[in-house]
C-alpha cells in the first residue's frame, strides 16, 4: 500500500534554513552567536560594529559572509536600515556536511570533492573579502530571492518546501560567487584598449562636467552600444553606474579628508547643488554626507598614523 512520504521522514529538523528581518534601529549581534553560517544583506541604510575586533561602517547595497568562527560584537544598524540574516547549516547543501566537518579536512579538499566553492568567502579570513558592494539592480534581483526563501520557509504549502528553500539558498550563494570569480577575473583581464582607455581618462579628469554616451560619440567616434559592452566587460558596470560610483569615491574622500562645503563638493562632481548632492549621497550610502564625515573623522582619531609610501 502507497504511504506518502512527510518531509519529517527524511530531513533532520536541526538542518535549518532561517531569514530574520530587520527594520531600523536594532543590535544584531546576537543572531551570529550560533554554530551557522550566516548570509547578511544589507538592503538600505548603514551596520557599524565590531567583526573579529576591528570596527567597521558598512553601507548598502552589502553583502556580509560570516562563519560561526567570526566574533561579531556591536553590530547595530542605523534607523534607516532594512537588514536580511540568512543562517544555515552547510548540511543543506549536502547531507554528508557539517561545519565541524568543514573545520576537520581543509576547505580545499571539500571544494573539489563537494563542488562547494560558493563557501569559500565564509572560510575567508580577512573579512575584506567576505564584504561584497554590489550595485542597486543587483541588490534588487538578490531581496526578490530572498523575499521567495522567506516565503517557502514560512508558508511551508506541501513536501518540497525544504527543497524550494534549498534551492534559493543555493542561488543565492551562486551569486556571491560570481562576483568573487568576476573580481578575480578582471585582475586577469587584458590590458583596457587604448580608445576605451581614453574614454575612461576624460571621465576621470572631467568629472564635474556632463557627459553623455552621445557626446562620447561625437568625440572618440564609438558608439553607444560599443561603450556600453566596454563598461561591462572591463569594469562589470554601466556607462551611468560608473559615472555615479566615480562621483561618489571622490565625495568620500573629500568628505574624509577636507572641509570641503556640501555645494563646493557638489561642484566637483558635477551636481548643481548642494541639495541634489544630499539626495545623491544619501541614495548611494543610505546616510547623509554630515554623518559620513563626522563618522570618517571619528575613525581617523581612533587609527595610529602611517608614513605614506614612498
Amino acid at each position: 500500500m502507497y504511504q506518502e512520504l512527510q518531509i519529517e521522514d527524511f530531513i533532520d529538523e536541526e538542518i535549518s534554513i532561517d531569514v530574520q528581518k530587520f527594520l531600523g534601529e536594532n543590535d544584531i549581534s546576537e543572531y551570529f552567536n550560533k554554530e551557522q553560517f550566516h548570509l547578511v544583506f544589507l538592503s538600505k541604510g548603514k551596520l557599524s560594529g565590531n567583526i573579529d575586533n576591528r570596527k567597521y561602517n558598512l553601507y548598502s547595497p552589502l553583502i556580509i559572509c560570516l562563519s560561526d568562527r567570526n566574533v561579531v560584537e556591536k553590530f547595530v544598524c542605523d534607523r534607516w536600515s532594512e537588514v536580511y540574516i540568512i543562517s544555515f547549516n552547510p548540511i543543506v547543501l549536502n547531507q554528508n556536511l557539517n561545519i565541524e566537518h568543514i573545520y576537520y579536512k581543509t576547505y580545499t579538499q571539500l571544494s573539489e570533492k563537494h563542488y562547494l566553492k560558493q563557501l569559500e568567502p565564509f572560510m575567508e579570513k580577512e573579512v575584506s573579502r567576505k564584504c561584497f558592494s554590489i550595485n542597486q539592480q543587483s541588490a534588487q534581483s538578490y531581496l526578490n530571492r530572498i523575499l521567495k526563501l522567506e516565503k517557502y520557509l514560512t508558508e511551508k504549502k506541501d513536501s518540497f518546501w525544504y527543497f524550494r528553500a534549498r534551492s534559493e539558498l543555493v542561488v543565492l550563494l551562486y551569486f556571491i560567487e560570481n562576483i568573487m570569480l568576476n573580481y578575480m577575473s578582471k585582475k586577469q583581464k587584458d590590458i583596457i584598449p587604448t580608445e576605451f582607455a581614453n574614454i575612461i581618462k576624460y571621465i576621470d579628469e572631467h568629472i564635474s562636467e556632463t557627459i553623455t554616451l552621445k557626446f562620447l560619440y561625437d568625440n572618440f567616434y564609438i558608439n553607444a552600444n560599443k561603450v556600453e559592452e566596454l563598461f561591462n566587460i572591463h569594469y562589470g558596470t554601466t556607462f551611468r553606474k560608473y559615472i555615479r560610483e566615480k562621483r561618489l569615491e571622490i565625495a568620500k574622500d573629500k568628505l574624509r579628508f577636507t572641509s570641503l562645503s556640501n555645494k563646493s563638493i557638489a561642484s566637483l562632481i558635477g551636481l548643481s547643488t548642494s541639495q541634489n548632492f544630499c539626495k545623491f549621497f544619501k541614495s548611494m550610502t543610505g546616510t547623509s554626507p554630515e554623518v559620513f564625515r563626522k563618522e570618517q573623522v571619528a575613525e581617523r582619531s581612533e587609527e595610529p598614523r602611517l608614513k605614506k609610501p614612498v
